[in-house]
Parts: C-alpha cells; structure tokens; sequence
C-alpha cells in the first residue's frame, strides 16, 4: 500500500508508541507469582515486540531513502533551530548598571545587540518557516510502500 511521506511519519510514531506500550506490558508481566503465570502470554507479547522493531526498521529506512531529495534542507532547519536556541541563551546587558550590594556602577559591553539578535532571530524563523512549507509539502506528495502488517501493528 502506498501512503504519502506525512502518513509515514505518523505510522513511525504510533509504531514507536506501540513497542513502548509492548515492552512495558512485558517488564510488568515478566515476573509473576506462580499461580498468575498462564494469565498473561509475554512469549506472544516478545513475538509481536520483535515483529514492531522489524517494521519500524523497514520503516525508518524507507522514510531515510525518500528523504534523501531534501536532505540537506533537513540539516538546515535542524542548524538554524540549534542557532535559534544559541541566541536566546546569548546575554546582551549593554551599558551601564548599578551594583546595589558595593553600590558601584558597572559597564556593561556586549559585541552582539539585543537588536542584532532579534533581526536574526526574525529572519531564522522566516526561513526556517519557508524550509518547513517545502518539507510539508514534500511530505505530503511523496510515497512510500507500505506493507498493510504494518499499518495493522501501528492499531
């Protein structure tokens, strides 16, 4: 079944969601006392662990592969957000203060503005937003080939 790069995505994540809920079904059930034993079948529940790891292999490679086009706009976006974080965690006291505790007053000299970092800000997140259209509508035009065990493992 073919299902476009945004769908793929989502199934990435609900796989994701799934093995989780799995593995913690197994850690909670793997020891119990001696009477409850036959309650709970973790070997069928280990079975359909190791089939999710499968498909989200399968999965991640292909999402991998159809992304290869947009590569480098990935890296972009993920450098321009790192860039983002960067600059809001930049100081930018600028002048002069005074020190209540000696009562002195203090001068403060930043080489990067608090208006030099909000027109760079400003103009990351528009490109960033640009970048992210494309990526949106890459992800949505293009396709995948899916194997309905797949979708089925993702409910």
């Amino acid at each position: 079944m073919q299902i476009s790069l945004s769908k793929a995505l989502k199934l990435k994540n609900r796989l994701a969601g799934r093995l989780l809920r799995v593995q913690n079904d197994i850690s909670a059930n793997n020891s119990v006392l001696l009477e409850q034993r036959d309650q709970i079948d973790v070997a069928k529940m280990c079975k359909e662990r190791e089939a999710i790891v499968e498909y989200l292999i399968e999965l991640k490679t292909k999402i991998s592969f159809a992304n290869n086009n947009i590569q480098e706009r990935l890296i972009r976006i993920g450098e321009y957000k790192s860039q983002l974080s960067w600059l809001a965690s930049l100081s930018t006291r600028d002048g002069i203060e005074r020190h209540s505790y000696q009562n002195t007053e203090l001068t403060w000299v930043a080489y990067i503005k608090k208006n030099d970092v909000d027109e760079q800000t400003k103009r990351l997140e528009a490109l960033i937003d640009q970048m992210q259209d494309e990526i949106d509508q890459f992800n949505y035009t293009e396709k995948i080939e899916v194997p309905q065990g797949m979708l089925d493992a993702a409910s």
